[in-house]
């Protein structure tokens, strides 16, 4: 069945039963300036409290939140398939992102792909990822988020880590 609307459905009043018609779509946006990034994830804090409803279910985790002032960037990751984590809820990750001084935050993907590396100029680099021992464990993470400061400067690196 095809529903067309406005032009569409113009097009769609010529057509006629048995006739064969090619059907492609696209996504267009009007009245939006140009993305200069997209982000995989959803909202979790906003002004330094946790959104209603997140999901509470221990997994590891991945998110990212900024102070009030914009001036500095959370980047958390939670392990939660090994013996020393059980993981956390998304409203556990708010709530802890907020208590470091987040004010809006957002959770990214989880799961296996979890993975934290930090490292500063000529620095050791550090790594934090869980096991990949699932039956459906696949290739490294695909996908990375990249903190890289323009003033050439090495950014100040926070870690700690605690278990459940």
């Amino acid at each position: 069945m095809l529903l067309g609307r406005e032009r569409g459905a113009a097009e769609l009043a010529g057509l006629r039963v048995g006739d064969r018609v090619l059907v492609t779509d696209r996504l267009v946006a009007r009245g939006v300036p140009p993305f200069e990034f997209a982000v995989g994830g959803f909202p979790i804090l906003d002004d330094g409290a946790a959104l209603p409803g997140l999901d509470a279910s221990l997994a590891p985790r991945t998110a990212a939140g900024a102070s009030a002032d914009g001036r500095t960037l959370y980047l958390l990751a939670v392990d939660g398939r090994s013996a020393a984590s059980t993981g956390m809820g998304v409203g556990e990750v708010a709530a802890l992102l907020a208590s470091l001084g987040a004010s809006e935050a957002v959770n990214l993907d989880g799961g296996g792909s979890t993975t934290l590396v930090t490292a500063g100029r000529g620095a050791p680099r550090r790594c934090a990822t869980p096991p990949r021992t699932a039956p459906n464990a696949r290739s490294p993470t695909g996908s990375a988020c990249s903190c890289v400061s323009r003033r050439g400067t090495t950014p100040t690196t926070s870690a700690s880590a605690a278990a459940r």
